[in-house]
């Protein structure tokens, strides 16, 4: 994780109309890695029962997903 405050710092000089656009921005691009990762389990869950793609499938525990 990094500790640069360029990714983990909200500059403190933005407006009040760029800080909600930001939140805003922020809250869609969760909901897009929340969705993704239903997707994914989906396909895990088909795919891997399946003869010609379930030995393709491979889970990395580290990259868990997060439901």
């Amino acid at each position: 994780m990094s500790t640069d405050p360029s990714v983990t710092k909200t500059p403190e000089n933005l407006t009040q109309t760029q800080r909600e656009e930001l939140q805003s921005a922020l809250r869609v691009d969760q909901a897009g890695e929340v969705a993704a990762n239903y997707i994914y389990k989906g396909q895990l869950a088909v795919f891997q029962r399946d003869p010609r793609y379930g030995p393709l499938i491979r889970v990395r525990p580290r990259l868990a997903l997060i439901c």
